[in-house]
């Protein structure tokens, strides 16, 4: 609901008083006037309240729903609030991570059972998978907040900075106090929470030495510390090209690097399939396609590239089978 003059949406929301409903909440994006949740609060947990942004956006005043707002009920809005949501987590198997395209669409069921950031807090060594949106680093700035406030040591670190700088260079004052007061104290444990590997992923070598420097930083002090690393599923196997991946060594290694010589008109991606991978997931069907499949949708992005008024330049990717039979038998590693 964005305004008071609203009925349709306001009749929805009485509506569901009639059910049984764990958590009931209101989103007002964007916010366009004052609403009065008085008529209709009974029940109401928490609501959402963002503005609109760029040029022409329209204004937004918190105060249109808070002041009309009954203190028990939580109120969020985008800038500030942190909403925990009771995240579970699950552990997975190699062969799990092997198959990181189901992950995408990954229910919860068959993974065995869950736990909470209380029991996840208790491993020394943590790698956090969840696609891009998910609110990793909310999560984990929250996560190193609560401990710090509970007078815990606790650092929440953004990685892509670490492959360049000391650690105190990146910590702020405070906590680069409490830094060095944890490792002069060499009895309490710290949580560091090293935050968005998809963004060293783009340079190689910079996790290796990001964390590499964090080793050298803490070293004498490992047997203290636990470390929470972020990541996307398909960013942290090397070797697991998916269809983002794919599409950005066509867009920006191809096309950007290799093709950007006003003498460079013409350039190929090929793609070989050595069967380790069996399928990959459509950005937008969600369904599973082949290999052939797959060649034939990069074609279909390869063309929207050449389209591009910036570019003039021809590209087209070729898809090499080794699984097909004639193929297979020239190369064994292949079955």
């Amino acid at each position: 609901m964005s305004r008071q003059s609203d009925p349709s949406c306001l009749k929805a929301c009485n509506e569901t008083r009639h059910y049984r409903i764990v958590l009931r909440f209101l989103n007002s994006e964007p916010l366009l006037g004052p609403v009065d949740l008085s008529g209709w609060i009974d029940g109401l947990h928490w609501v959402i309240a963002s503005g609109e942004s760029g040029g022409g956006a329209r204004p937004t005043h918190p105060g249109w729903i808070q002041n009309e707002t009954p203190a028990d009920v939580h109120i969020e809005t985008r800038m500030t609030g942190f909403v925990d949501l009771q995240r579970r987590f699950h552990e997975l198997s190699d062969s799990d991570l092997e198959d990181t395209e189901s992950l995408l669409i990954w229910s919860g069921s068959g993974y065995g059972p869950d736990i909470g950031w209380s029991e996840l807090l208790e491993f020394a060594r943590v790698i956090l998978l969840a696609e891009a949106g998910a609110g990793k680093t909310a999560e984990m700035q929250q996560q190193a907040n609560r401990l710090a406030g509970e007078g815990r040591f606790a650092f929440f670190v953004p990685l892509e900075p670490l492959d360049r700088e000391p650690i105190a260079e990146i910590l702020s004052a405070p906590d680069e106090g409490r830094f060095k007061q944890w490792k002069a104290d060499g009895k309490e444990p710290a949580w560091f929470f090293l935050d968005a590997v998809d963004e060293l992923k783009l340079t190689e070598g910079k996790l290796d030495r990001a964390l590499n420097r964090l080793s050298r930083e803490i070293d004498g002090h490992l047997e203290r510390a636990h470390i929470i690393i972020s990541c996307r599923p398909s960013d942290w196997i090397a070797d697991n090209w998916t269809l983002t991946k794919l599409e950005r060594a066509l867009r920006i290694q191809l096309t950007g690097q290799y093709l950007r010589h006003p003498n460079c008109r013409a350039g190929c991606l090929l793609l070989t399939c050595h069967g380790r991978k069996t399928y990959w997931m459509h950005p937008e069907t969600r369904k599973r396609m082949k290999f052939s499949e797959l060649v034939a949708l990069l074609n279909d992005k390869a063309r929207d590239v050449e389209n591009e008024p910036t570019h003039g330049i021809r590209i087209a990717v070729f898809g090499l089978d080794l699984t097909d039979p004639p193929l297979a038998s020239t190369h064994p590693e292949s079955s």
